[in-house]
């Protein structure tokens, strides 16, 4: 993954320049300011990644830019929001990548990647998928709270009501169902793919017995 991540870096650095020129052209120097956001987020999981001496970090550092590639530069610096459900493909991802992040923290508490029962499964899936839910509310109601004390619709209630609310919710929780099939497929059948591989490599590497 050391490779792939990499590449992504170098293509998301030519996306802003790409973004930067354009800006400039058109002179929409505000979107300047997004810019100049999503490279410091850009920063700061390698940076975290250096200051813990995290190692074998490459694949959650990979999937973690692609989303921010997508969502900041691509949707708030070239009008991605603008297309068609590109909002909602966000929020499913969302849901995916924030199960992959509770999964990591729930089998650091516990000191163990695979549960002994069903019952201990059933468990695990159910607190992942719980905790995804809340933090997807707890976004909307952040939104809301934008609307409210700064007159800023990125809910889109005066467009949508409740639907773009609704909606964002169930494409995330969707998001998570897709995880937990993966997880299930990982831990009972033993069928791995890139991103349970990412997140087994890191917690045996970095989480396992601390």
């Amino acid at each position: 993954m050391k490779k792939a991540c990499y590449v992504l870096y170098g293509a998301s650095a030519v996306l802003m320049i790409y973004s930067t020129v354009f800006q400039l052209q058109h002179q929409l120097y505000a979107k300047l300011g997004y810019l100049a956001m999503a490279f410091g987020v850009q920063l700061i999981g390698p940076l975290v990644v250096k200051l813990l001496k995290l190692r074998q970090a490459w694949g959650l550092l990979f999937w973690a830019q692609l989303f921010i590639a997508v969502a900041m530069i691509i949707g708030n610096t070239l009008n991605g929001y603008a297309i068609p459900y590109f909002d909602k493909v966000l929020h499913f991802s969302s849901g995916i990548l924030i199960c992959a992040v509770i999964t990591l923290v729930y089998c650091w508490l516990k000191q163990s990647w695979t549960e002994s029962t069903p019952r201990d499964y059933l468990l695990k899936c159910l607190s992942i998928q719980g905790i995804n839910m809340m933090i997807a509310f707890l976004w909307e109601c952040f939104e809301f709270a934008c609307l409210i004390f700064l007159n800023i619709d990125a809910i889109n209630h005066y467009t949508q009501g409740v639907y773009d609310t609704m909606t964002d919710m169930i494409v995330c929780f969707l998001g998570g169902l897709i995880f937990l099939f993966l997880l299930t497929r990982s831990e009972r059948k033993g069928k791995k793919d890139p991103l349970l591989n990412s997140l087994e490599t890191f917690y045996k590497t970095n989480l396992q017995g601390r």
